[in-house]
């Protein structure tokens, strides 16, 4: 078979598998979607307290979920190998592991209920927006597990489970938030359920995080493909294999590898997120038009994001299948041929959006001056759309290959030592500014279009630097020797 065979394979089975992950996500997105809009219609409190409270909570649920993205790579290296035997164990360790990392994020919860708390605002959107916070934290632990088996789902190439979870996650979301939302009287005297209001959207999330967990473990025990695999041992059963919560012997060098795999990856998409959560209440003084415009085009980014993730999750599978195969070469070219796939969606969302720049923003609103900016940002947010597509992917084949250090040490300093300052200096007046204007001529501050300037510039030196090293990577250190290292262990 030759290089252009293995490409065409490759990008098929890239597609096959990241499509499921694609719809998922953007299944996952909408549900933020539903809350917003079920929540707005009780009242601008309510509508105010969610944005508040989830806030809080997508920076904690991301960062731990992501945590716990260590395992796929490690299931698909071993469905590479073909050591079935070596799943369920890694499996039930990582279980454990996911419970020790909820529990460091329950404290992170608690600590974010003391900072909502301290907020110097209206005191009913203060309370809801706790309340809120308090509810959803109940389906942290079932979060973290659900991970886990997302992650065995991901990495057998199984992920036609996550999709159906998902779905039906979002078709429980509407009639919960609703229950919960305006409670549950009998003949208009006996109250059932009592009316949470917006904070009734965090409850019913709590919820469904169990339910999803539950939901795909019983999918898993019943996939007879699946179980044939995993079941080498010829004695365990369909339960154990699934719910069994046995210590491994080798437990402390699996929290080791999840640890010095996992914290760098948690710690580069906080890193990211919070630059997206920062940024909005920088620019807040700007006006609500800036805030406006900035949000329509973040949300059609977004939704853009959820098509290069799915893919850069798939090629994190596919890679580390590869290596597990010792197959150094197709390794490589997996990963190339999935960040040349994403590069060309990136071309073809950032044209669909540059074609749409009028249309899109009229979806949202129709507001004069929230038209005009938005339609600008979003011409800068179909630039975006290359940088990222090529730094998300990048990020994805590193996965991949284990390799989560100095990916993160690269995205920490693409988003806050250069997205952020330029940001400042493009997009607001500022003591800094006010200094280098005086050895270089600075145009005027452009508010929400100088901070877009500043994600392209940060997303582009991450897509480079994160491309610079996976060549470094599989040039040097996955060129001699087949085996799999993170990259702050010792070759």
């Amino acid at each position: 078979m030759n290089t252009l065979d293995h490409i065409i394979n490759e990008s098929k089975s890239l597609i096959k598998l990241a499509t499921p992950m694609i719809l998922a996500l953007t299944l996952t997105c909408s549900m933020s979607v539903i809350d917003t809009v079920m929540a707005g219609q009780v009242s601008a409190t309510d509508l105010a307290a969610l944005s508040l409270g989830s806030s809080v909570w997508n920076l904690l649920f991301l960062t731990m979920t992501a945590t716990l993205m260590a395992l796929t790579p490690q299931i698909a290296k071993f469905y590479g190998e073909r050591s079935y035997q070596n799943i369920k164990p890694w499996l039930a360790g990582a279980r454990y592991f996911s419970l020790m990392v909820t529990c460091i994020f329950l404290i992170a919860g608690y600590v974010g209920l003391q900072v909502i708390g301290s907020l110097n605002s209206d005191a009913s959107t203060i309370e809801l927006a706790s309340d809120y916070l308090l509810y959803i934290l109940i389906g942290l632990p079932a979060a973290g597990l659900f991970q886990v088996h997302k992650s065995l789902s991901e990495g057998s190439g199984k992920t036609r489970h996550i999709l159906l979870i998902t779905t039906a996650a979002v078709l429980l979301n509407i009639p919960l938030n609703y229950l919960f939302i305006y409670g549950l009287t009998i003949n208009d005297h006996t109250e059932i359920i009592p009316a949470l209001g917006g904070a009734g959207c965090g409850l019913a999330s709590g919820i469904i995080f169990w339910i999803s967990y539950w939901g795909l473990s019983y999918i898993q025990r019943h996939d007879r493909q699946l179980i044939k695999k995993l079941h080498s041992d010829g004695k365990s059963t369909v339960s154990t294999l699934i719910f069994e919560w046995h210590c491994p012997d080798n437990f402390k060098t699996m929290v080791k590898h999840l640890s010095k795999v996992g914290i760098p990856i948690g710690l580069a998409i906080l890193a990211e997120v919070s630059v997206f959560t920062y940024i909005p209440l920088v620019i807040a003084h700007l006006g609500k038009i800036q805030m406006a415009s900035h949000q329509i085009a973040l949300n059609v980014s977004s939704l853009m994001f959820m098509i290069p993730l799915g893919l850069s999750q798939a090629i994190t599978v596919r890679t580390g299948y590869q290596l597990g195969r010792q197959d150094l070469r197709l390794a490589q070219l997996v990963s190339r041929t999935g960040v040349g796939i994403a590069f060309l969606f990136g071309i073809v969302s950032m044209i669909l959006i540059m074609l749409n720049q009028h249309t899109i923003p009229a979806l949202y609103t129709e507001n004069e001056e929230v038209l005009l900016l938005a339609s600008s940002l979003l011409i800068l947010a179909a630039i975006f759309q290359l940088s990222d597509t090529v730094q998300v992917t990048a990020a994805g084949a590193l996965r991949g290959y284990q390799q989560t250090t100095v990916p993160m040490i690269l995205t920490i300093i693409a988003f806050w030592v250069v997205a952020i300052p330029v940001g400042y200096l493009l997009g607001l007046e500022s003591d800094l500014r006010d200094q280098l204007s005086q050895w270089i001529s600075l145009p005027a501050p452009i508010g929400a279009k100088g901070f877009w300037i500043a994600l392209i510039a940060g997303l582009s030196a991450n897509g480079v630097l994160q491309m610079m090293y996976l060549f470094y990577v599989q040039k040097y250190k996955f060129n001699q020797s087949h085996s799999l290292q993170p990259d702050n262990q010792k070759a």
